[in-house]
């Protein structure tokens, strides 16, 4: 059977999932983690895509980027071809990193509290998985996109863009808007189960 042609246009926003093969863990530590974020910077370099967020999980990720010409497909070829050579080569491995193909949503990224609900989505990663609880939310949440939205922008990578996703929140780029969406985040993870364990 056939595959399902990608939908690539012009200025599409995509939420964008992949998991390792057989599972498997796709970091095996920090260094690992800090090439996946290099390999990403530059295929978002590469193919002038703007990214709003990411998680890293242990054996997946989560993306959310926009495309400023119809290069999903290209972009995404180079990114798990580049990281997996980069990362076969470190740990002196060989064969496939990721299984399958990585899916990609195509988020309506006008409809602001549809945009949000993905945002949020991926910030709370860490939490559904059990990496970060109340107590331990921001440590827990160090390899997603959060810590960059929380920083100013003279301290914030440059190639990471919250205006977009905070204006969703009702939130400036300021120091009191960004606390108002933390403390938003906070709300959620004390409304929800997966975070009253300890």
């Amino acid at each position: 059977m056939s595959r399902t042609l990608r939908i690539e246009y012009p200025g599409a926003v995509y939420h964008v999932q992949s998991e390792g093969n057989r599972g498997d863990a796709i970091y095996l530590d920090d260094e690992d983690r800090k090439t996946f974020l290099r390999t990403f910077q530059e295929a978002a370099r590469r193919c002038g895509w703007t990214v709003y967020a990411y998680a890293l999980m242990a054996n997946h990720y989560h993306l959310l980027f926009q495309t400023s010409r119809a290069n999903l497909v290209d972009g995404m070829k180079w990114l798990q071809t580049a990281y997996t050579q980069r990362f076969n080569a470190r740990h002196r491995m060989r064969g496939h990193l990721f299984a399958g193909r990585y899916h990609a949503m195509v988020v309506e990224a006008d409809n602001a509290h549809y945009f949000s609900t993905i945002i949020d989505y991926i910030h709370l990663n860490p939490a559904r998985s059990g990496l970060a609880r109340r107590h331990t939310f921001l440590s827990g949440c160090k390899w997603t996109s959060l810590p960059a939205w929380l920083d100013a922008p003279a301290r914030r990578p440059k190639w990471i863009h919250p205006e977009r996703g905070l204006v969703c929140f009702g939130c400036t780029d300021t120091e009191e808007g960004r606390q108002k969406y933390l403390n938003h985040l906070m709300g959620r993870l004390k409304r929800n189960a997966w975070t009253n364990a300890p």
